[in-house]
């Protein structure tokens, strides 16, 4: 790997008291079980509200409802699981990482390993592992928010690390040790995989798959990316100031919830070991070393596409650097 200088919050100038920090970084089971514990209930309820509204008007509200939480709430947790931070306990935070990324359709290793990476080098070039297209034109900004690159992809990569072929992405971020943890994960999610099929065939339930995991799926595609797309882009690549390549921005409390509180991605890539709980409470440590927080989550979808679509009919567009920029552009 080449010897390039890793991002955080060092490179960026940031600093914050220690203790603070220790305090901050301190894992509970507490915040992550309810959370979870809500998003089955939640889950459940919606479900159940898409089974009542079949072959009404209703349907297409209560899919979408359905989606977003199903789609959105699994990447979030399993983001956060990822980092070993949604729950004290590591066994249960390791089920939890499983179950939710069996949803988000994702090997649980090579997201770990990927997304270790893209916090060491956020938005290097050639280095970052989760984010390579910069800036976005309307066909890279359709793909992204479409989401589909990332089940041809992740399926693509799945099956071949259950054979055992590690390609050269793969290995440029996963340790030579961890190829045949990899391995075996991968292994296990392509059965499971296969072994929903098989059931769902056995018992000629083809209506309840697509209907309750793979059009959900696909649907909630979007609404994530409506969610994730305004971490990082029309920020600045090849920045070690995390607050050049990152944004935070408001949400209200469903946004927040079914973020994990990712929308205080700024503070999130800084100090990743501070559990999304308390995000809010690194936001007031940082004080006025944090550049302002874009204004809601649909303004600041509408921003980026403005951009993108200027960008892509011949008016450029240079990357702005700080979230402060998209509050004002955005309201």
């Amino acid at each position: 790997m080449p010897d390039i200088q890793a991002t955080n919050a060092k490179t960026s100038g940031v600093t914050i008291d220690p203790a603070a920090l220790r305090g901050l970084m301190t894992l509970r089971n507490g915040p992550g079980v309810r959370h979870f514990m809500t998003w089955l209930v939640m889950l459940s309820a919606s479900g159940y509200g898409l089974y009542l509204s079949t072959g009404t008007h209703w349907f297409i509200p209560a899919m979408i409802v359905y989606a977003g939480i199903l789609t959105q709430t699994a990447y979030a947790i399993s983001h956060e699981s990822a980092h070993y931070t949604y729950v004290k306990t590591r066994w249960l935070n390791t089920v939890i990482f499983w179950i939710t990324s069996l949803i988000y359709f994702e090997d649980p290793v090579q997201r770990y390993h990927a997304h270790m990476r893209h916090h060491n080098f956020t938005w290097i070039n050639g280095m970052d592992a989760q984010i390579s297209v910069n800036p976005l034109h309307l066909h890279s900004w359709f793909l992204e928010f479409s989401n589909l690159p990332h089940y041809c992809t992740n399926a693509r990569y799945m099956i071949q690390n259950a054979l055992g072929v590690h390609n050269a992405f793969t290995r440029s971020f996963t340790p030579e040790r961890e190829l045949p943890k990899q391995q075996r994960t991968s292994l296990a999610f392509v059965m499971i995989y296969a072994a929903i099929v098989g059931l769902t065939w056995w018992f000629s339930a083809w209506d309840i798959l697509l209907t309750y995991i793979i059009i959900p799926r696909l649907v909630g595609g979007f609404i994530m990316q409506m969610f994730t797309i305004n971490q990082h882009a029309e920020m600045e690549a090849d920045q070690h100031d995390i607050r050049k390549s990152c944004r935070s921005f408001d949400t209200n409390w469903l946004g927040r919830f079914m973020g994990c509180d990712m929308n205080r991605h700024v503070e999130h890539h800084l100090y990743p070991k501070v559990p999304f709980h308390a995000l809010y409470g690194l936001e007031k440590e940082l004080g006025d070393q944090l550049p302002t927080p874009a204004s809601g989550m649909f303004a600041l979808d509408l921003y980026i596409l403005g951009r993108v679509l200027r960008r892509t009919f011949g008016r450029a567009q240079p990357v702005t650097a700080t979230a402060s920029d998209h509050v004002h552009e955005s309201q």
